[in-house]
């Protein structure tokens, strides 16, 4: 009986206390959650980046079916936000294949034009590049050194999901781009895209 009594005290004490809001006044967790259309809304009102598909050739149409299959995967918005544009080129031609063995570059950098500011994330993609790597990934398959190769639509969309990665974070390495195209990887493969 006691301990009720000093509950209630210390209840109505507290209660009456000037120094202590009640819960929600100050934006507290009884606040109401946000509705699905102020979701949207406030997604809407964050900008997206600017795409150019500067791609040549054939390229274009992968490197347009590269960003819906990112977009399809739920990952495109995460891998571009903060960037103003997102630059897509190719190097077209046997002559594209750089001698490091890199299948695509990225580089982040400052713009301005006549519309806004912000960061430009260009990534230069060596279709020719992709397309020895994929060769190789089949023959290693076929002597049993790899598991089953990707699809070439699978790898230029994980090869695009790992250079954005890089845009995304730039000094954060290979292992957190590796980790992006992995996640690529597997959300396509459990989609079954060819």
């Amino acid at each position: 009986m006691r301990r009720a009594g000093l509950s209630l005290v210390l209840c109505v004490f507290l209660a009456c206390d000037g120094a202590r809001e009640p819960p929600g006044a100050a934006g507290g967790s009884t606040s109401p959650r946000p509705t699905a259309t102020q979701v949207q809304q406030r997604s809407a009102e964050r900008p997206r980046p600017k795409l150019q598909n500067e791609a040549l050739g054939p390229s274009r149409r992968r490197v347009r079916r590269a960003v819906r299959d990112l977009k399809k995967v739920r990952v495109w918005h995460r891998l571009t936000r903060g960037l103003y544009i997102v630059q897509l080129q190719t190097d077209p031609g046997a002559g594209g294949v750089p001698e490091d063995g890199h299948l695509a570059d990225a580089r982040r950098d400052a713009v301005i034009d006549e519309e806004g500011s912000g960061s430009l994330c260009s990534v230069r993609i060596y279709p020719g590049a992709i397309k020895r790597e994929l060769e190789t990934l089949r023959q290693g398959y076929d002597r049993g050194v790899f598991g089953p190769p990707p699809s070439l639509r699978v790898l230029w969309a994980t090869v695009l999901a790992h250079e954005l990665a890089h845009c995304r974070r730039w000094n954060a390495g290979e292992p957190y781009a590796a980790k992006w195209e992995e996640r690529v990887r597997r959300r396509l493969e459990r989609l079954r895209v060819e």
